[in-house]
């Protein structure tokens, strides 16, 4: 899995990386360290990563655990679908416990946060050219692609 979604790929969406000799150094992306000078290092050979300022590290993993907020399970079913990689399905005995409800449960609201934030996007798209929310991003220079990428969009009013 690690090498369908090498870490600073994964990390490089979050954070400028730039190289240093083997290592990619950046800007701490946690929101909890604020900083002005690089201290996030990665180490694409070692597949981790090390902040100097904040002490975080880990793998691709538990960066999206630390930053996404992710289970485990979630950052691996993420990654797996980035990747286009199909899990197997669990079978076992405990597949019904409650932890497995829980992670049922926020799958779906995950899911219904997706469906709205395609029709927010859709919304936007729908707009005139010269609706004040599409001025307001051509103003800021706010690309196509950009808007896109970030899942930009606006309610109706």
């Amino acid at each position: 899995m690690v090498s369908a979604a090498p870490l600073a790929e994964v990390i490089s969406q979050y954070t400028l990386l730039k190289p240093a000799g083997r290592d990619l150094v950046g800007r701490c992306p946690f929101p909890d360290h604020k900083e002005k000078t690089p201290s996030f290092h990665v180490s694409p050979d070692k597949q981790v990563y090390h902040c100097f300022g904040c002490k975080k590290g880990g793998n691709v993993f538990t960066f999206l655990q630390h930053f996404q907020g992710m289970s485990f399970v979630e950052a691996l079913e993420h990654l797996a679908e980035r990747a286009r990689i199909s899990l197997p399905v669990d079978n076992s005995p405990f597949a019904n416990s409650q932890d497995s409800k829980e992670y049922i449960r926020k799958k779906e609201l995950l899911g219904i946060n997706k469906i709205a934030a395609q029709y927010f996007c859709e919304n936007y798209k729908k707009r005139p050219v010269s609706h004040d929310v599409r001025e307001y991003t051509h103003r800021r220079y706010i690309k196509a692609a950009a808007l896109e990428s970030f899942g930009i969009g606006v309610a109706s009013v």
